[in-house]
């Protein structure tokens, strides 16, 4: 188990911590946890490739956390906000997800020649919904309205960065099938 894989694995294994200490009413410190999870994204790449470490599974394992401590954050905004509308919104969320690890499971299971690459879009909404999701939940029993308003607005466009982006992976799948036919 090389560098990278083990700062992945610490990301899943911190989902835990984060839940704890929001629901001991550590909110912050949970946040904190979530955060600091959430930039390991971008270190565990950059190490995999200045240390040349990457490889299938750390890419699979790397995307896999990645999904798991997204969800995680957002159920703690839907318990936050107690709102049906945010509560649909991480739903949509969740499931393009879902819908996304399962793309990238059939391509790895039918062919080793293909492989989806990770469109700017994609990664724009991701930093979206991080820096939405610790915004929210630090700024929700405050007093800074306007803020909040700010992190309110940068969820809703992950939303639709969330649905563009599954499109484009569709768009992506469908081609590569195309091209196997």
């Amino acid at each position: 188990m090389n560098y990278a894989i083990m700062i992945t694995l610490t990301r899943v294994a911190s989902v835990p911590v984060i839940c704890l200490l929001y629901s001991l009413g550590f909110k912050v410190m949970s946040v904190v946890v979530f955060a600091l999870s959430a930039m390991t994204d971008w270190l565990d790449g950059y190490i995999a490739r200045k240390m040349l470490l990457e490889s299938v599974t750390g890419a699979w394992l790397d995307f896999s956390a990645d999904k798991i401590i997204l969800i995680t954050g957002l159920f703690l905004v839907a318990h936050a906000a107690h709102d049906q509308w945010v509560l649909m919104c991480c739903i949509v969320i969740s499931v393009r997800e879902i819908i996304a690890v399962s793309i990238r499971g059939w391509l790895a299971d039918s062919s080793q020649t293909f492989r989806l690459s990770v469109s700017l879009i994609a990664k724009l909404k991701t930093a979206v919904q991080f820096t939405s999701i610790v915004l929210i939940l630090l700024l929700i029993d405050t007093d800074y309205d306007l803020a909040l308003y700010f992190a309110w607005i940068m969820f809703y466009l992950s939303v639709v960065l969330t649905v563009y982006s599954l499109y484009d992976y569709a768009v992506q799948c469908w081609n590569l099938s195309d091209m196997r036919e």
